[in-house]
């Protein structure tokens, strides 16, 4: 039997993917392999647990650092202990909102997007119709015409959930289309990345615009994510 209207738009208001704006209020970082929007959270850990856990795992991290860094330093002559390890950070969101490259692949993938939402708002009102002339009319049809109608109404329930399946569900088009077109603009943001490194006699250098911050402090004068800007914009 056909689902009630109420229960079905409650369905229907499921069908829009959450909107993923590239700005400061997403911090998930553009950079790694992260653009695909999330069906279900599969993590059973609460996200205060996760981010807690990451920043002691960074914590430890920078105490293996400089633990290491005070042996090289000790086991050296006085007179060369002068070097240190040297940190940078980049700003993934600036990067990926003045980056012309990656707004072209946003805009694309947008694109892609607003067509398949736009298909699904035109199935989900054409079932809705249906779903309200059968109401008005089915206390004048008789039990077999009920049920046609109602096998009718369940099939087009199906198609919608297929349709959006197969286009915004896990593993769906629209995540094959992000992970085809960034792939190429991830690639060469990092190549810049280490060249400015490699420039700047850096070891590490760490994305302060992931969804889970990795720096707890950061001294503005190792900020690197204009000279990155700077030599994606030259095409070097």
């Amino acid at each position: 039997m056909a689902l009630p209207l109420p229960v079905w738009k409650g369905i229907l208001k499921r069908i829009k993917p959450p909107h993923q704006p590239a700005g400061p209020s997403n911090r998930q970082s553009l950079i790694n392999k992260s653009e695909q929007p999330k069906e279900a959270n599969v993590n059973t850990k609460p996200l205060g647990a996760n981010r807690a856990l990451l920043l002691k795992s960074f914590l430890l991290f920078l105490l293996v650092l400089t633990a290491a860094n005070s042996a090289a330093g000790q086991t050296q002559p006085r007179t060369e202990r002068t070097t240190t390890m040297k940190l940078g950070f980049v700003d993934s969101q600036v990067i990926i909102q003045q980056l012309p490259e990656a707004q072209e692949a946003q805009r694309k993938i947008q694109s892609s997007l607003d067509l398949w939402q736009s298909q699904l708002d035109t199935m989900a009102k054409a079932y809705q119709t249906r779903l309200e002339d059968y109401d008005k009319k089915k206390a004048m049809l008789n039990e077999a015409a009920k049920l046609a109608e109602e096998q009718k109404l369940l099939e087009q329930q199906q198609k919608i959930l297929e349709f959006r399946n197969k286009k915004l569900g896990q593993g769906g088009e629209l995540q094959e289309l992000q992970e085809k077109i960034m792939t190429p603009v991830r690639q060469k943001i990092l190549k810049a990345i280490e060249s400015v490194a490699a420039e700047e006699g850096m070891s590490f250098i760490f994305d302060r615009g992931a969804e889970v911050p990795v720096l707890l402090f950061g001294d503005n004068k190792y900020d690197v994510t204009f000279k990155v800007l700077d030599r994606l914009k030259r095409g070097k």
